[in-house]
């Protein structure tokens, strides 16, 4: 139902093929906006400036809204958990969906709902196995050696049930490394992503695939710990296109990832 390779893929849905009066209409929009053709044509041969538009576009696009989530969550429930503390009741006991602040140039914001166990692992790999069922177990990688993961010291705990939180990917932690940013965290008592890293990536497939390796950062996971020194991350590996699980130590600082943290609205009451 959710897996992306099941997209259309036929001539109405691209850029270059189907209706090209739809087509014309937005172009007459642009003009009007003050767009030339010169300005127009350079998206072609001006990389960074394709680049800025695809990510405007994408960014438009790449979160789910919360009803959507909400189905989401009660199919795969269905299809793979069968936990019996998932149901549509439930989720409705804890309100509806907060408002959330907006993306900008310094936050990659959305809001997520998300369902906790009791048990950070196996929330963890739960989640993992909902982006699985979402991606198609071909488009996934887990790296072989991944087989456990732990709450880190000093995280905020997570209660369990379900929850909407308002979540940050990465955009504004670029740059540091995730040791750095644990203490920010801590003194400013901010959650950070953790078992609720995959979960995220299940409800917003199109911000995964969206991941540019610059204002749409992979993600790391700073509430969870492989072991002392590492810590999961999430990406997406543009050669073969397929979602990459894997993890790297903490004290690093790599290219590309962003440090993903969260907030859970005041509004926004949990079970």
């Amino acid at each position: 139902m959710f897996n992306l390779t099941n997209l259309p893929q036929d001539s109405e849905v691209t850029l270059t093929g189907g209706d090209f009066g739809k087509r014309l209409e937005v172009l007459k929009k642009l003009q009007l906006l003050g767009i030339s053709l010169g300005n127009y044509l350079a998206i072609g041969t001006n990389q960074n400036l394709a680049d800025e538009v695809a990510t405007c576009i994408l960014r438009n696009q790449m979160f789910t809204p919360p009803q959507e989530q909400i189905q989401k969550l009660l199919y795969m429930n269905e299809a793979l958990w069968h936990d019996p503390e998932i149901t549509a009741d439930a989720i409705c006991k804890i309100g509806p969906p907060p408002n959330w602040p907006l993306s900008d140039e310094g936050n990659l914001r959305c809001l997520t709902l998300l369902y906790e166990t009791g048990d950070v692992e196996k929330t963890f790999f739960r989640n993992w196995e909902a982006c699985v069922r979402c991606f198609g177990s071909d488009r996934v990688l887990k790296n072989p050696l991944f087989k456990n993961v732990k709450q880190r010291k000093g995280a905020k705990d997570r209660q369990q049930g379900f929850r909407w939180q308002v979540c940050e990917l990465g955009r504004i932690y670029s740059g540091l490394t995730v040791a750095e940013v644990r203490k920010h965290l801590d003194t400013k008592k901010v959650m950070g992503i953790g078992q609720e890293g995959p979960l995220v990536a299940f409800q917003h497939p199109k911000w995964v695939w969206s991941m540019n390796q610059g204002s749409i950062p992979f993600l790391d996971m700073p509430d969870l710990e492989v072991d002392a020194h590492t810590v999961p991350c999430l990406s997406v590996l543009r050669d073969v296109e397929k979602v990459w699980l894997n993890y790297h130590p903490i004290a690093d600082k790599p290219q590309y990832f962003g440090i993903g943290s969260g907030s859970l609205p005041e509004s926004a009451l949990t079970l």
